[in-house]
Protein backbone atom coordinates (compact mmCIF):
# COMPACT_ATOMS: atom_id res chain seq x y z
CA UNK A 1 0.00 0.00 0.00
CA UNK A 2 1.22 3.50 -0.16
CA UNK A 3 1.73 5.26 2.71
CA UNK A 4 0.12 8.43 2.59
CA UNK A 5 1.48 9.60 5.75
CA UNK A 6 4.87 9.09 5.59
CA UNK A 7 4.82 10.30 1.70
CA UNK A 8 3.89 13.36 2.79
CA UNK A 9 6.34 16.48 1.58
CA UNK A 10 6.53 17.90 5.43
CA UNK A 11 5.42 14.62 7.19
CA UNK A 12 4.63 15.89 10.88
CA UNK A 13 6.35 12.88 12.50
CA UNK A 14 8.96 13.53 15.29
CA UNK A 15 9.31 9.83 16.56
CA UNK A 16 8.89 6.58 15.26
CA UNK A 17 8.76 3.53 17.02
CA UNK A 18 9.24 -0.22 16.15
CA UNK A 19 9.05 -2.67 19.28
CA UNK A 20 8.99 -6.09 20.13
CA UNK A 21 8.45 -7.82 23.43
CA UNK A 22 9.43 -11.41 24.26
CA UNK A 23 8.58 -14.34 26.49
CA UNK A 24 11.75 -14.61 27.65
CA UNK A 25 14.33 -13.88 30.79
CA UNK A 26 17.07 -12.12 29.36
CA UNK A 27 20.73 -12.49 31.28
CA UNK A 28 22.72 -9.32 31.58
CA UNK A 29 25.04 -11.93 29.31
CA UNK A 30 22.56 -11.80 26.88
CA UNK A 31 22.46 -7.85 27.51
CA UNK A 32 25.83 -7.12 27.21
CA UNK A 33 26.28 -9.40 24.36
CA UNK A 34 23.78 -7.09 22.26
CA UNK A 35 24.68 -4.17 23.43
CA UNK A 36 28.59 -5.32 22.13
CA UNK A 37 27.51 -6.43 17.93
CA UNK A 38 25.29 -3.13 18.14
CA UNK A 39 27.01 -0.76 19.52
CA UNK A 40 29.47 -0.05 15.88
CA UNK A 41 26.57 1.11 14.17
CA UNK A 42 24.92 2.97 17.37
CA UNK A 43 28.67 4.10 19.15
CA UNK A 44 26.31 7.00 21.59
CA UNK A 45 25.95 4.58 24.65
CA UNK A 46 23.82 5.29 27.66
CA UNK A 47 22.72 2.59 30.55
CA UNK A 48 18.50 2.70 31.38
CA UNK A 49 18.71 1.55 35.67
CA UNK A 50 16.16 0.90 37.77
CA UNK A 51 16.32 2.36 41.25
CA UNK A 52 14.62 0.39 43.83
CA UNK A 53 14.01 2.23 46.71
CA UNK A 54 14.49 -0.40 50.11
CA UNK A 55 13.11 0.49 53.57
CA UNK A 56 14.66 -0.62 56.63
CA UNK A 57 16.67 0.40 59.57
CA UNK A 58 18.10 3.51 57.28
CA UNK A 59 16.45 4.05 53.89
CA UNK A 60 18.47 3.31 51.10
CA UNK A 61 18.90 3.05 47.25
CA UNK A 62 19.62 -0.06 45.21
CA UNK A 63 20.62 0.52 41.46
CA UNK A 64 20.47 -2.07 38.57
CA UNK A 65 21.28 -1.63 35.00
CA UNK A 66 18.12 -2.88 32.89
CA UNK A 67 18.98 -2.00 29.61
CA UNK A 68 20.77 0.36 27.21
CA UNK A 69 19.82 3.54 24.67
CA UNK A 70 22.26 3.61 21.72
CA UNK A 71 22.14 6.22 19.41
CA UNK A 72 23.67 6.54 15.43
CA UNK A 73 26.07 8.94 14.94
CA UNK A 74 23.48 11.08 12.83
CA UNK A 75 21.73 11.54 16.38
CA UNK A 76 18.23 10.68 14.91
CA UNK A 77 18.32 6.47 14.89
CA UNK A 78 18.78 5.08 17.91
CA UNK A 79 17.87 1.19 19.59
CA UNK A 80 16.45 0.65 23.23
CA UNK A 81 16.66 -2.22 25.27
CA UNK A 82 15.23 -3.17 28.03
CA UNK A 83 15.44 -6.58 29.96
CA UNK A 84 12.55 -6.05 32.73
CA UNK A 85 10.09 -4.83 30.08
CA UNK A 86 12.06 -7.76 27.75
CA UNK A 87 11.22 -5.16 24.76
CA UNK A 88 13.27 -4.08 22.28
CA UNK A 89 12.72 -0.73 20.24
CA UNK A 90 14.07 0.47 16.96
CA UNK A 91 13.88 4.63 17.11
CA UNK A 92 13.48 7.15 14.54
CA UNK A 93 13.39 10.80 15.87
CA UNK A 94 13.18 13.76 13.15
CA UNK A 95 13.34 14.62 10.14
CA UNK A 96 11.55 11.41 9.84
CA UNK A 97 12.82 9.58 6.66
CA UNK A 98 10.78 6.17 5.42
CA UNK A 99 8.79 3.38 6.98
CA UNK A 100 11.61 1.04 5.17
CA UNK A 101 14.44 2.65 6.68
CA UNK A 102 12.24 1.98 10.20
CA UNK A 103 11.75 -1.51 9.13
CA UNK A 104 15.00 -2.39 8.21
CA UNK A 105 16.76 -0.89 11.19
CA UNK A 106 14.21 -2.82 13.59
CA UNK A 107 14.39 -6.21 11.41
CA UNK A 108 18.43 -6.24 11.62
CA UNK A 109 18.45 -5.32 15.28
CA UNK A 110 16.32 -8.27 15.85
CA UNK A 111 17.76 -10.52 13.92
CA UNK A 112 20.91 -9.52 16.14
CA UNK A 113 19.15 -10.41 19.17
CA UNK A 114 17.55 -13.39 18.09
CA UNK A 115 21.28 -14.95 17.23
CA UNK A 116 22.30 -14.92 20.83
CA UNK A 117 19.18 -15.95 22.51
CA UNK A 118 17.11 -18.51 19.70
CA UNK A 119 13.88 -18.10 18.86
CA UNK A 120 11.73 -16.84 21.84
CA UNK A 121 8.11 -16.04 21.37
CA UNK A 122 6.88 -12.80 20.56
CA UNK A 123 4.25 -11.40 22.99
CA UNK A 124 3.74 -8.24 21.65
CA UNK A 125 4.54 -6.37 18.48
CA UNK A 126 4.24 -2.40 18.40
CA UNK A 127 4.56 0.82 16.31
CA UNK A 128 4.41 3.91 17.43
CA UNK A 129 4.28 7.23 15.85
CA UNK A 130 4.37 10.55 17.55
CA UNK A 131 3.18 13.49 15.57
CA UNK A 132 3.47 17.14 15.80
CA UNK A 133 0.85 19.43 13.98
CA UNK A 134 2.00 22.63 14.11
CA UNK A 135 -0.82 25.16 12.94
CA UNK A 136 -0.86 28.81 12.01
CA UNK A 137 -2.74 30.65 14.49
CA UNK A 138 -2.40 34.40 15.03
CA UNK A 139 -2.50 34.68 19.15
CA UNK A 140 -3.10 31.16 19.79
CA UNK A 141 -6.44 31.48 18.78
CA UNK A 142 -8.07 28.72 16.37
CA UNK A 143 -11.04 26.34 15.86
CA UNK A 144 -9.71 22.52 16.51
CA UNK A 145 -12.61 21.25 15.06
CA UNK A 146 -11.43 22.70 11.55
CA UNK A 147 -8.28 20.55 11.87
CA UNK A 148 -8.92 17.24 13.71
CA UNK A 149 -11.91 14.99 14.29
CA UNK A 150 -10.59 13.97 17.64
CA UNK A 151 -10.92 16.05 20.90
CA UNK A 152 -12.24 17.05 24.33
CA UNK A 153 -15.10 18.77 23.92
CA UNK A 154 -16.39 20.46 27.59
CA UNK A 155 -20.24 20.33 28.26
CA UNK A 156 -22.58 23.09 28.07
CA UNK A 157 -21.87 25.84 30.64
CA UNK A 158 -18.17 24.79 31.11
CA UNK A 159 -14.83 26.98 28.37
CA UNK A 160 -12.40 24.81 27.63
CA UNK A 161 -8.88 25.84 28.68
CA UNK A 162 -6.17 26.44 26.11
CA UNK A 163 -4.34 23.71 27.10
CA UNK A 164 -5.49 19.87 27.67
CA UNK A 165 -4.33 16.40 26.99
CA UNK A 166 -6.77 13.27 26.88
CA UNK A 167 -6.30 9.17 25.56
CA UNK A 168 -8.50 6.99 23.85
CA UNK A 169 -7.80 3.09 23.70
CA UNK A 170 -10.18 0.73 21.07
CA UNK A 171 -9.77 -1.59 18.82
CA UNK A 172 -9.06 -1.28 15.37
CA UNK A 173 -11.94 -2.41 13.42
CA UNK A 174 -10.20 -3.57 10.33
CA UNK A 175 -7.45 -5.44 11.67
CA UNK A 176 -8.51 -5.82 15.28
CA UNK A 177 -5.23 -4.17 16.19
CA UNK A 178 -4.97 -2.66 19.98
CA UNK A 179 -5.19 1.14 19.68
CA UNK A 180 -4.17 3.68 22.11
CA UNK A 181 -4.35 7.17 20.89
CA UNK A 182 -3.87 10.50 22.57
CA UNK A 183 -4.22 13.89 22.09
CA UNK A 184 -3.21 17.10 23.05
CA UNK A 185 -1.59 20.82 22.84
CA UNK A 186 1.76 20.84 23.17
CA UNK A 187 4.43 23.27 23.55
CA UNK A 188 5.00 25.41 19.91
CA UNK A 189 8.62 26.40 19.05
CA UNK A 190 6.98 28.60 16.79
CA UNK A 191 5.95 32.28 16.68
CA UNK A 192 2.31 32.55 15.71
CA UNK A 193 1.48 29.04 16.01
CA UNK A 194 -0.28 26.39 18.17
CA UNK A 195 0.82 23.06 17.98
CA UNK A 196 -0.67 19.65 18.84
CA UNK A 197 0.37 16.02 19.58
CA UNK A 198 -0.69 13.13 17.78
CA UNK A 199 0.10 9.86 20.11
CA UNK A 200 -0.75 6.44 18.13
CA UNK A 201 0.48 3.41 19.55
CA UNK A 202 -0.84 0.11 17.75
CA UNK A 203 -0.37 -3.31 18.61
CA UNK A 204 -0.81 -6.89 18.66
CA UNK A 205 -0.54 -8.24 21.67
CA UNK A 206 -2.22 -11.70 21.31
CA UNK A 207 -1.88 -14.48 18.31
CA UNK A 208 1.44 -13.31 17.31
CA UNK A 209 3.50 -16.08 14.93
CA UNK A 210 6.51 -17.93 15.75
CA UNK A 211 8.24 -17.26 12.32
CA UNK A 212 9.66 -14.08 11.99
CA UNK A 213 8.86 -13.41 8.13
CA UNK A 214 5.13 -13.64 9.34
CA UNK A 215 5.57 -11.71 12.45
CA UNK A 216 7.24 -9.38 9.99
CA UNK A 217 4.16 -9.53 7.51
CA UNK A 218 2.03 -8.70 10.72
CA UNK A 219 3.87 -5.66 10.89
CA UNK A 220 3.10 -4.03 7.79
CA UNK A 221 -0.79 -4.41 8.87
CA UNK A 222 0.10 -2.48 11.94
CA UNK A 223 1.53 0.30 9.63
CA UNK A 224 -1.94 0.15 7.96
CA UNK A 225 -4.01 0.81 11.00
CA UNK A 226 -1.27 3.32 12.47
CA UNK A 227 -2.15 5.24 8.85
CA UNK A 228 -5.77 4.43 9.18
CA UNK A 229 -6.16 6.03 12.67
CA UNK A 230 -4.18 8.89 11.84
CA UNK A 231 -6.28 9.86 8.51
CA UNK A 232 -9.61 9.36 10.57
CA UNK A 233 -8.31 11.84 13.54
CA UNK A 234 -7.56 14.77 10.87
CA UNK A 235 -9.30 16.76 8.44
CA UNK A 236 -7.97 18.39 4.49
CA UNK A 237 -7.59 21.36 6.17
CA UNK A 238 -4.65 19.44 8.21
CA UNK A 239 -3.33 17.03 5.34
CA UNK A 240 -2.95 20.51 3.61
CA UNK A 241 -0.06 21.59 5.86
CA UNK A 242 1.83 18.68 5.07
CA UNK A 243 1.89 19.32 1.83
Amino acid sequence: MIDLVENYPRAPVIEAVIETRFDHDFSPRDMQRLRDRLVKEYPTAEDLDEIEFVVGDTAAQKKSRVGFQLTAISAVDKVIFNSKQKALGTVRAAPYDRWEHLFEKAKANNEELLSIVGRPQVTRLGVRFINRIDIPSKDNVLNERDYFLIGIVAPKGLTSEPNHYGNVQARHDATGAKVQLQFGTAVTPLIDFASFLLDIDVSFESDIPRKMEDIWARLDILRSAKNDVFQASITDQTRALFK
